[in-house]
Formats: structure tokens, C-alpha cells, sequence
């Protein structure tokens, strides 16, 4: 399904005309502060003294730059939709009342405005089916909100349109389908059966997971939506089979290529936001940064109306040189002029290379030591160690199998391996534990065939946590790993 693409491969890009401003054209992550959408009204319902909040919440450059398109949300106070501001309900002049102008903006800050520009509302049918990957991250750190999720998931199946088909993907460091594709909710309800993390709470095979996911979806028909959770880094992609996508330009080729749009959902603050956001830009789909168990069940409640129920503001580009965003200036029905602003330009290939936006990228540190070759995946977490242990917990052997398997086949493939521990004791016994780790690796890939001149050990300690913060056993076990990193 996946093939491997050397690190810097480009995607194609709808827009050439950037000029590599990469800096000032970047993604500015930020939390909803609208009302999460659970239902509908009509603006003829809406009171005078009543909020409405616009979001631009999608784009679409397909056709750029004859045609852009920017996918809008009105949303009042009480979360509901809001019905009834533009064709085919009121005129093209008429809606101009509330969709006040567009203002065109460029690297360097300069600006144009967009005098001709068309809008139309959208409201989807029971006849327009769709088909939906719902992809769900079970890793260890899932531990105290994983009921939410579940709760949440299970709303998200019973309030879709009866004839919309959906497939459930469980991941960790390994991926479990719940459920094929089907459209029958009792099926789903009876597939997915809340469990919490039971089977699960290993590491993060996100990249895999998604590629599972969109595999499911690569039929030519229907509507084809991704939505997925996760509350961590991608780090384990790389064990689940080496068929599966391990790394995010895969999946975004993937996803373009098939005309699917992924929706991503990051939860907390140990996630690759900007990573997320790009992707999901890249793709068409929409972006979720949320810090609480509320708004979890607030996204899933409006995942299904965003397919259903949007605005649909089409122009055309007055420059193709630098151009990053756009602001819409709107009416929000209490007297005030407000503008939002959405960023419009193509996805580049280095913002979807997670090693450009990973706080402590240590391992490109090291990379004096790579023998002249270039990694080919983030690292990966092997697998993890007991308390001062130096010998595997047994159920991550089979991960070093994998390698081993993968570079007996591929004798160009080098690989590194990065010694880490909890916080406890000093930094001079932790680097001796995490060397001992190491040497149990190195010993282990010679055991099996792999030359000694192929590998590189690199002791850590306690230097690089995955969590600062052990205050949970499985904080601590975590911190307690070796990583690897593929070369080529």
C-alpha cells in the first residue's frame, strides 16, 4: 500500500509561487472559542442581540489560483448552526449583508482586497452517503481520558446519517480493527464495545494507524472522511508492518491522491499540533487543538454537522506572488464588524516532516554520527524496560525481530540506538544503565546476523523524558526506553 520515500521528497505542490517564505507563512495553532456545534436554526429565529460567531474552518485550492474556495461555519451562542445567510435561501446581494468582504494577505504584510467574491450555503442530504475512518489512539497516555473518548465515539456513531458507513481503528503500538465499514449502528455499538485500555496502553503507531484507516476508504465512491484522536507523538509506526505508512508525507500523498479529507483531533500538549494542523489543511479536512475532557465530547458532537452544514466563499486570487491567507470581515449580528482569518497557501513538504516542529529533536544532534546516511522515519520505541532493568520487558522483543528482519533484507539500512531512563537516581548511573540497555540491543542485532559496523549506540539517560513529570508508573515506564532510528 505504502512505499518508502526518502526523507525530502517533495509532494506536489498546487502553489509554486512561495518562494520557500516558509517562516512567515506558518500555521497559528489556536483552541476554538466558538461554541462546539450541536444542532441547527434558521437566522429568521435568530434574535437581534444574539452572537454569531464565522469560522473558516476548511479551503479548497484545487483549482488555484482561477478558483479558491474557503468552507465557513456560523455558529450562535448556543451552538447551533445557523441557516439562511446566502444563496439559495436569500440573494448573492443580500448575503453580502452578512459576509461583509476579503481581504487578500501576502508575505511581507502587504495586502489586497477581494471586491468579487461568491457565497452559497450547503446543506448536505441523507442521499449524499459517506464513508468514515475513525481512528483512535488507546496508548498508555489515554489512560485517564479514554472513557471520554469512548462516550464521545459512541455519540459520533448513533448521530450519523443512517446511510453514512463508518470503520473503527483502536491503535497503540499496535492496531486492531474494530470494525469494518458498515452502516448499521447496532453493529457498530455492538463492535465497539468500551473497554478502556484493556489489550492496549502501549506506544503510538499513529502514522500506521491513519494508513490503516485510509486504506479502508480507497474505493472511488462516496464521500471519504478520516477523523483521528491522539494525545501523543508518532513512535512505534515503524513494528506494525512495514507495508504501512511511517511517516506523514506518505499518508498526506495518500490521502490527496484519493480524494480523502482527514480531520485531526489533538488532545493536551504533548502532541505535534502544527504537524496535525498541516496535515489536515493539506488534506481538506479540519483541525481540533482541545486541553479537555468537555471539549472532547463537544468535537465528536460537531463532527457530524461539518459535512452537512457549511458556507461556501468562492474567488478568485489577485496575486499568486506570496500570497498566505485570507480574512473575512462579517456581521456578527450585535453591531460589530469582526474579522477571522485563515491561512490558504499549499502545504510544503517540511511542514509535514514532524522533525521541523518536535520540541528536543535530540537525535539530529547526533547526526555526525550517522555514516554520511539520512534517517527514514522519526524514532521509534522499541520497547521498554522494568525498574533498573537491562534486559527488554519481554513483550517488546518482537519489535527487534521486526528490524532485524528489515535490515537482513535491506543490507544499505543502518540503524542507532538511543539508550534512555526514568529520573531516578544521578545522571552518572543513569547513563550507565542506559548504556547497558543499549549494549542489550547491539548485542542482540549481532546475535542475529546484523554487523557490528552497522550499528550505533548512543546512551542517554535520563536527558531526554518522554514526560518531565513521573508522578504515574506509567509515566515512568516510558521514560524507561530504547529508540531506534533507521538510516539510508
Amino acid at each position: 500500500m505504502f512505499k518508502y520515500h526518502p526523507t525530502g521528497d517533495e509532494i506536489i505542490l498546487l502553489n509554486t509561487y512561495l518562494n520557500g517564505a516558509v517562516d512567515e507563512r506558518a500555521f497559528k495553532t489556536h483552541q476554538i472559542t466558538r461554541q462546539y456545534i450541536k444542532g441547527e436554526t434558521d437566522y429568521s429565529k435568530i434574535q437581534k442581540n444574539v452572537r454569531l460567531d464565522y469560522e473558516i474552518f476548511s479551503t479548497d485550492l484545487s483549482e488555484f489560483p482561477d478558483i479558491v474556495k474557503l468552507y465557513v461555519l456560523v455558529v450562535d451562542t448556543a451552538g447551533n448552526f445557523v441557516h439562511g445567510l446566502a444563496p439559495p435561501t436569500i440573494s448573492q446581494k443580500e448575503s453580502q449583508k452578512h459576509f461583509l468582504g476579503l481581504v487578500e494577505t501576502y508575505v511581507g504584510g502587504k495586502s489586497s482586497k477581494i471586491t468579487d467574491f461568491k457565497v452559497e450555503e450547503y446543506v448536505s442530504t441523507e442521499s449524499e452517503k459517506r464513508n468514515i475512518s475513525m481512528v483512535l489512539d488507546y496508548s498508555g497516555s489515554m489512560l485517564e481520558p479514554i472513557n471520554t473518548l469512548e462516550f464521545a465515539a459512541k455519540s459520533f456513531i448513533n448521530n450519523k446519517f443512517d446511510d453514512d458507513k463508518i470503520n473503527i481503528i483502536k491503535f497503540d503500538d499496535h492496531i486492531e480493527t474494530v470494525s469494518t465499514l458498515t452502516a448499521d449502528k447496532a453493529i457498530l455499538n455492538y463492535r465497539y464495545n468500551p473497554k478502556g485500555l484493556q489489550s492496549f496502553g502501549g506506544g503510538t503507531a499513529l502514522y500506521a494507524a491513519i494508513g490503516e484507516g485510509l486504506y479502508t476508504l480507497h474505493k472511488p465512491y462516496h464521500q471519504k472522511e478520516l477523523v483521528v484522536f491522539t494525545d501523543g507523538y508518532e513512535n512505534s509506526s515503524l513494528f506494525v508492518d512495514s507495508a504501512k505508512a511511517f511517516s506523514a508525507l506518505q499518508i498526506a500523498e495518500y490521502a490527496k491522491k484519493n480524494n480523502i479529507k482527514i480531520s485531526c483531533i489533538s488532545f493536551g500538549e504533548n502532541v505535534n499540533q502544527h504537524l496535525l494542523e498541516a496535515l489536515a489543511s493539506y488534506t481538506g479536512g479540519k483541525y481540533f487543538d482541545i486541553i479537555t475532557e468537555k471539549e472532547i465530547v463537544g468535537v465528536w458532537t460537531e463532527l457530524p454537522y461539518l459535512s452537512a452544514n457549511y458556507y461556501v466563499i468562492t474567488f478568485r486570487t489577485k496575486s499568486i506572488d506570496n500570497i498566505n491567507g485570507v480574512k473575512l470581515l462579517y456581521d456578527n449580528n450585535i453591531g460589530q464588524k469582526i474579522t477571522t482569518d485563515r491561512n490558504i497557501y499549499t502545504v510544503l513538504p517540511d511542514e509535514l516532516d514532524e522533525t521541523n516542529s518536535i520540541p528536543n529533536a535530540y537525535w539530529l544532534n547526533y547526526d555526525s554520527l550517522y555514516n554520511n546516511k539520512t534517517p527514514i522515519s522519526l524514532p521509534q520505541a522499541i520497547g521498554y524496560f522494568s525498574f533498573n532493568g537491562t534486559i527488554l520487558i519481554e513483550d517488546y522483543v518482537a519489535n527487534v525481530d521486526i528490524l532485524v528482519d528489515q535490515m537482513t533484507q535491506d543490507t544499505s539500512l543502518d540503524v542507532v540506538i538511543f539508550g534512555h531512563t526514568d529520573q531516578v537516581d544521578s545522571e552518572e548511573y543513569n547513563i550507565e544503565l542506559s548504556t547497558k540497555r543499549c549494549n542489550w540491543a547491539k548485542d542482540f542485532f549481532i546475535k542475529e546476523g546484523i554487523s557490528e559496523d552497522r550499528i550505533i549506540t548512543i546512551p542517554l539517560g535520563e536527558k531526554y523524558p518522554v514526560y518531565k513529570d513521573e508522578d504515574e508508573d506509567w509515566k515512568a515506564l516510558e521514560n524507561r526506553r530504547i529508540e531506534v532510528l533507521l538510516l539510508k
